[in-house]
């Protein structure tokens, strides 16, 4: 992760104007980086937001309060945790006939508490490395489980179902793509 974050650096001096936002949909339990790797990523984060002034959204991971992947286990995400990044959760959307947003939740799907490969739904919880940010200790966001640490998701967006078009085919992201008998990719 290091390594990527060092070529998304590179990559942004060599074409400055290329961009503004970055995204990222990988991480690790906090506990499972060292401090010397979370120390470059949040270095890494922090020239991108503050002096190439970019964006950048991080997911909040896939195995909801439990991103170590032991359940009971309460884990958040690196470097969704990190205060420099915007840490984004994942929501499925639900449209109606004509459609119209018929309703929106936060994905899950905890069916299974053994193993939660990528599946237990969206990330979120408290750091136990980084202190609250300033922003989040205000009304709709300070609560009676705030313990001063950082507090994951900060913002949610659709994550399942998405189209996407690879290697000259439409398919769906966030949800396992079947095959049609004509080879095809078909949304799930």
């Amino acid at each position: 992760m290091v390594n990527d974050m060092q070529q998304i650096l590179d990559d942004n001096v060599n074409n400055a104007n290329s961009g503004g936002t970055v995204s990222i949909s990988l991480g690790a339990a906090e506990s499972e980086m060292s401090q010397q790797d979370m120390r470059a990523i949040d270095q890494s984060i922090r020239q991108l937001t503050q002096v190439e002034h970019m964006n950048v959204f991080v997911a909040s991971g896939d195995c909801g309060a439990f991103t170590s992947q032991n359940y009971g286990d309460l884990s958040v995400s690196f470097p969704a945790s990190d205060p420099s990044s915007v840490a984004v959760g994942g929501t499925v959307l639900q449209i109606d006939q004509g459609q119209n947003r018929a309703s929106e939740t936060a994905w899950s799907d905890g069916s299974n508490q053994g193993s939660c490969k990528n599946r237990w739904g969206t990330g979120g919880g408290l750091s136990r490395v980084f202190s609250e940010p300033s922003w989040q200790n205000q009304a709709g966001v300070k609560n009676n489980l705030s313990n001063g640490k950082r507090q994951i998701p900060d913002v949610s967006a659709v994550a399942y179902g998405l189209a996407v078009y690879y290697q000259g085919q439409w398919g769906a992201v966030g949800a396992p793509a079947r095959h049609h008998p004509s080879g095809q990719l078909e949304w799930p």
